[in-house]
Formats: structure tokens, C-alpha cells, sequence
């Protein structure tokens, strides 16, 4: 097959939107289950000058002089890992930049959401600029056509004017019949600047599912029986508002919590072989009371960190719920000779690969010990910078910047007041 390339004109409010499609150069990525998303480096987190799995296109040209918009990668502004994207053009610009996901294959006949978290600065549309969604998703046939939907060439989510903090905006469509891949599309089309964060695909999930709606929360399950989540209603609210107060963070818009019969159930779903995971603002479980993925949730939004501090810091929190006292439970441990090192399980791949019921106390008890003696905004400040993805000899060198302290020594420290 030939590469081409098409130009589908939208017209809106007289002006052109430009949609370019590259036809066969589609790759197709495989049906993939309900909740996962199917969108490559959907935080841009990936590549330069162009995020990896994305297209730098022309979203939209309204003359034929080229004043372009600007995109750069943001690290100050993020909703979550280490950089957004973001595009700005003032009243000059003639031409917006757009940013392409590639192509998806996708289910014919299904219904798709596609999402992101937008940060936006001063946005404003004036003279002969277009009130356009910054997100919107593009279908193709199998040559890598686009194929027209109701609203024209593309379906726009709404669009965010003026200065919002990061907000989520989601819209679930159809997918349009002939329609072989998706893309999703990031773009700025009017003065001001736009943050983008966190871009999401999914396959909606199947029908059957019934919801029960609280104030915090949306319920889902295959079954009609609202009997379960009342009796644990109460209980999940008033811990996400505690981890919440703790925490000083708070979480925008209500949490899809989605029930499942087994494992295999949910790994048929979502992909994923677990009894319980987190997936941005759902969690996926196989039992009522996922008090654990709640406080995740939580603590996801501080950063990406290690498995030492994530779980760590989400165990520390539920210590009270737990009805159990860390220290005496390691202490015990380190009597048995179970305890773990906390500079070994540092590694993120030792973590992992050690026993939960070792590796969460030791955590959970070690990040008791720094909150206690030098504060949770300590904890935050290292957690915010020590992703998981850092090696282990980065991850101890920004442990002693932030406490002046060597791993090993504060371990030796802690298991010696407390673990004793």
C-alpha cells in the first residue's frame, strides 16, 4: 500500500480546520479490552522535539500567511509524571499546531471515550479564530481516509475558555460505520495557552453494567444489587476524605469504582490479572471495600514515585483502619528474620519480586518513621522528585538531598528505635 496523504477540510463558523491524516502509514495496535487505554505515551513523556507515538500536524489555518502557534514540553506544569504538553498563540497566529495520536485499530460498532486533563491560560477566541475543542478524535478507513461522523470530520470535546486549572474533559462517541483506526487530537486554536496531560482511549465498557450513583463515587457492577455498596458507602467516603486531609490534596470530579465477580472477570475487562488495580480516576476491584486503591489514587497525584514510597505511604495512611501497629508488626518480622532491607527493596524490581506481607509493613512502617521524626511536606518534596523509573543509586542520592541522611544510616536508625 502507498503512503499518501489527505487533507479533510471541516468548516466551522466559515474558516477551515484542517485535519491531516497520513494513509498507510497506520499502525494498528490490536483490540485491546475495556479500561485499558490504548493511546502510546499518553503523558508525553517520551521523545523530542515530538512526544513518541504522536504526529505534529496543522490543526487548523485560517490564511495563507504562516504565523505559527508554539508547543514545547512543560516540567513545572504536569498533571501527573514529569512534563505536559503545551501549545500557546496569541492574536499573529495564522496556523495551530495539532498533535496526532497514532492510529488505533479499533472495534467496528463500539463506542469509544476518549479523554485528557487540560490546564488553560487566558484562552480566548478573537478576530477570525475558531471556538474549537483542544481535544477531539479522528476516524479512518483501512486506507487511512478519514470517515465523516455527524459533526463533520472529527468528534470535539468541549472546550475550556480563559484560565481553569486541570480539568478533566471526556466525551464518548460511536465509532462511525467503515471506520478502521482512531486517533485522538490535541490542539490550541485561539489565543492564550493550553496545558494537555494524561490523554486517554477507551473502549467503552459492555452493557449489562448498572450504576449506583453517592457523593464521592460512581458504583458499577453486573448485577442489580445496590445492598453492597451501601454497606461500604459510607466507609470509602470517609476514608477518601481523611487521606484527602492528610494528604492536603484534593480530588476533582467523582471516582468510578467498577466491581467485578473473580480475577478472571476482570483481567477478560481490563487486561489486567489482579484483584484490584487503579486507572486514573477508576478502580478496578474484585471486592467492595478497596480501601488500599482509594488512598493510591491519592497518592498518585503527589508523582510517579517508587514502589517504596507508594505503597509505603498508603500503608502508613490506613495503619489506623488496619487495626494493626506497624512497628510491632516489624519488630516481629525482624525477630523472624523476614524483615527486609529498606535500602534493598528501594530497587524497584527487588520490591516487586519480595512477598507483600513483608515488603508493605517495612515500608509502611519506614515512611511512619519519616513522617514522624522530620514531616510528611519532607516525604512529599522527595516524593515528588523520585520517580519510579529512576535507577536505585539515583533514587538513594535524592533520598540524602532531601534528608541530609544516607538511606542506610536512617534504616539503621529506625529499625533501631523501632524495630527493636
Amino acid at each position: 500500500m502507498s503512503c499518501r496523504r489527505s487533507i479533510t477540510i471541516l468548516v466551522s463558523a466559515g474558516l477551515c480546520l484542517a485535519v491531516l491524516s497520513a494513509g498507510g502509514a497506520s499502525e494498528a495496535l490490536g483490540d485491546a479490552k475495556a479500561g485499558e487505554n490504548l493511546l502510546v505515551n499518553p503523558s508525553f513523556e517520551f521523545g523530542s522535539p515530538v512526544p513518541d507515538g504522536w504526529t505534529k500536524t496543522i490543526g487548523l489555518q485560517v490564511s495563507r500567511e504562516q504565523v505559527f502557534s508554539t508547543f514545547a514540553f512543560d516540567d513545572d506544569a504536569v498533571r501527573s509524571g514529569k512534563r505536559s504538553l503545551r501549545i500557546s498563540g496569541d492574536s499573529s497566529v495564522t496556523t495551530w499546531h495539532s498533535f496526532e495520536s497514532k492510529p488505533v485499530k479499533i472495534r467496528g460498532g463500539s463506542k469509544y471515550r476518549f479523554s485528557a486533563w487540560v490546564k488553560t491560560e487566558d484562552v480566548t477566541v478573537t478576530g477570525n479564530q475558531v471556538h474549537h475543542g483542544n481535544l477531539y478524535l479522528k476516524f479512518t478507513d483501512a486506507d487511512g481516509e478519514v470517515v465523516s461522523v455527524s459533526e463533520g470530520s472529527v468528534y470535539g470535546a468541549r472546550m475550556l475558555e480563559g484560565t481553569n486549572d486541570w480539568t478533566r474533559i471526556e466525551r464518548t462517541v460511536p465509532s462511525p460505520r467503515g471506520a478502521v483506526f482512531a486517533q485522538v487530537g490535541c490542539v490550541l486554536t485561539c489565543t492564550g495557552k493550553v496545558w494537555i496531560d494524561d490523554v486517554g482511549l477507551y473502549i467503552q465498557r459492555r452493557q449489562g453494567w448498572s450504576s449506583l450513583e453517592t457523593d464521592r463515587f460512581i458504583f458499577h457492577a453486573e448485577d442489580d444489587d445496590d445492598e453492597p455498596v451501601l454497606q461500604v458507602r459510607d466507609a470509602l467516603e470517609a476514608h477518601l476524605d481523611t487521606v484527602e486531609s492528610t494528604l492536603d490534596i484534593k480530588h476533582e470530579g467523582k471516582i468510578h469504582y467498577y466491581k467485578y465477580d473473580s480475577i478472571e472477570r476482570k483481567m477478560e475487562v481490563t487486561g489486567k490479572q489482579s484483584d484490584a488495580h487503579v486507572e486514573g480516576s477508576e478502580i478496578h476491584a474484585t471486592r467492595w471495600l478497596a480501601r488500599h486503591e482509594v488512598t493510591l489514587m491519592m497518592v498518585d497525584k503527589l508523582g510517579d514515585g517508587v514502589p517504596l514510597l507508594r505503597q509505603g505511604l498508603a500503608v502508613y495512611l490506613e495503619e489506623d483502619e488496619l487495626g494493626i501497629d506497624l512497628y510491632k508488626y516489624c519488630s516481629k518480622q525482624a525477630r523472624d528474620g523476614l524483615l527486609p532491607s529498606v535500602a534493598t527493596i528501594a530497587d524497584a524490581a527487588e520490591f516487586v519480586s519480595t512477598p507483600i506481607d513483608r515488603t508493605f509493613p517495612a515500608a509502611g512502617a519506614f515512611v511512619r518513621y519519616l513522617v514522624e521524626e522530620h514531616g510528611l511536606d519532607r516525604l512529599k518534596q522527595l516524593y515528588k522528585v523520585a520517580d519510579r523509573r529512576d535507577s536505585k543509586e539515583v533514587f538513594l542520592k535524592k533520598f540524602k538531598e532531601a534528608y541530609g541522611r544516607e538511606l542506610f544510616d536512617m534504616q539503621g536508625m529506625w529499625r533501631t528505635e523501632k524495630c527493636k
